[in-house]
């Protein structure tokens, strides 16, 4: 298994919303899908397997590792060796051109570094993706379909083990996001990557191997809850 949890208990500070997971797994080199209602712990629970977040209670095994018990140091290192992360809004270095914002996860750490072999892994990642002459271009200067495929080429730089994406078409029109989303399937497939994606479009959800409905993870009245406030035209997304 790519993914582990058990018994997961997590709490932001002295606040209302608690994340509460008994058992969760995700095969390795599974593609896949988790689903449910804006604020109910989806991407906390990203943040929880990439060891941004420190878990409270409970243990989340990602490759055979406890990142539950790692120090913060070691979850830096482990999330820059073994995890590849895409976001909905980018988040590309905006003074950055092109190719440097893919080798940026080279310069986080020393104990990487860039090397002519991490320069030539992002020129074949960026002509993989059809930018292979936008190295030397401004990222601002990209449509919001080219930034993302540069966050992916920059999420997959160092191979990592699993590749995490938080509703990474959630910022692009009906075409290229299917475009986007066909890519990252391709790249994790063709990589040999575990894919999980965070995602509100139900119709994609056959492209996945698995699907994990977040609502199974909520009580009665949480499930209530929620859905009370998708259905307020004031609050629906």
């Amino acid at each position: 298994m790519m993914l582990i949890i058990k018994d997961l208990k997590f709490r932001w500070g002295e606040g209302a919303f608690a994340l509460q997971i008994p058992s969760l797994s995700v095969a390795a080199g599974a593609m896949t899908a988790i689903t449910g209602p804006s604020g109910c712990g989806k991407t906390t629970l990203l943040n929880l397997i990439a060891g941004v977040l420190p878990s409270v209670d409970g243990s989340i095994a990602v490759d055979g590792k406890n990142v539950s018990q790692m120090s913060d140091a070691d979850r830096r290192l482990f999330r820059l060796k073994t995890v590849g992360m895409v976001f909905q809004d980018f988040r590309l270095i905006e003074y950055l051109n092109v190719v440097e914002n893919v080798l940026l996860p080279c310069r986080l750490n020393r104990s990487v570094g860039a090397t002519s072999d991490h320069r030539a892994a992002a020129d074949l990642l960026l002509r993989n993706v059809g930018l292979e002459e936008f190295g030397a271009r401004s990222v601002g200067r990209l449509s919001q379909g080219e930034r993302q495929r540069v966050a992916i080429c920059r999420a997959l730089l160092l191979k990592p083990r699993l590749l995490l994406a938080d509703e990474p078409t959630g910022n692009l029109d009906p075409k290229t996001s299917a475009e986007v989303l066909q890519l990252l399937l391709q790249q994790a497939r063709s990589c040999g990557m575990t894919l999980i994606m965070v995602t509100h479009d139900h119709s994609i959800l056959p492209l996945f191997d698995q699907h994990i409905p977040f609502e199974q993870f909520l009580s009665f009245g949480e499930q209530a809850a929620f859905a009370t406030k998708a259905s307020d035209p004031e609050v629906a997304e």
